[in-house]
């Protein structure tokens, strides 16, 4: 019958305190943390970064790419290009790339990046 409305309740335990987490925070910038080693020379566009340390807080983001150059030597010495910013990432994030993105195989060390500046 229209007009009729509903209303539900219900209580959540077992779960600890509530916590908000922000949507969005996209990446603006990274810095290079450890240059990795053993990488093949190239521009790798558009890779995709995992989270590998979250910082206190959101701790979640997803979805980010970037332009990443190995330069001589196998390492990555600049910081990488955004290409698409992700979400619900925060500033002390720790993010990395797949080695076999990025010219690597076992043993090399990818690199880390942190980021510095959220948008």
């Amino acid at each position: 019958t229209a007009g009729n409305i509903a209303k539900v309740t219900f209580t959540l335990t077992g779960y600890g305190a509530y916590k908000f987490y922000p949507q969005g925070n996209p990446i603006a910038t990274l810095t290079v943390t450890t240059a990795g080693s053993g990488l093949t020379t190239a521009t790798y566009s558009g890779v995709s970064l995992v989270s590998s340390t979250p910082a206190a807080g959101i701790g979640s983001g997803k979805g980010a790419t970037a332009d990443i150059i190995v330069a001589g030597g196998g390492t990555v010495t600049d910081a990488p290009t955004i290409v698409v910013a992700g979400t619900n990432y925060r500033v002390g994030d720790i993010l990395t790339a797949a080695l076999g993105d990025i010219g690597g195989a076992s043993p090399d060390v990818a690199p880390t990046f942190t980021v510095a500046t959220i948008s």
